[in-house]
């Protein structure tokens, strides 16, 4: 059986492309996009011990970001994102190490 549902995004923000992956400790991430001062940036929030998700981080991005995915490999998770507008859009990449 699976858990309750468990809020992640706030409410009211248009949320999309949610990815997730596990961190070295097999608590959750998730990455995704949504609204926020008129254009889509990447938020992620990961998991604690106790199953309830931290404050959403944003990435700073140079322009608008959409369709998120994200992996881990070891001790680091990878977030890849499609940024700009349609006719110039560039493919980002960044990563973060985590202790367990």
């Amino acid at each position: 059986t699976f858990t309750p549902r468990v809020r992640v995004s706030p409410e009211g923000r248009n949320a999309a492309h949610p990815q997730i992956t596990l961190d070295p400790s097999g608590r959750p991430f998730v990455v995704w996009d949504e609204i926020e001062a008129g254009r889509r940036r990447l938020f992620a929030a990961r998991a604690t011990a106790q199953g309830e998700f931290l404050k959403p981080t944003v990435f700073d991005t140079a322009g608008t970001a959409f369709y998120p995915a994200v992996a881990r490999s070891g001790n680091a998770l990878l977030v890849a994102w499609t940024e700009g507008a349609s006719t110039e859009s560039v493919i980002r990449l960044r990563h973060a190490w985590v202790h367990p």
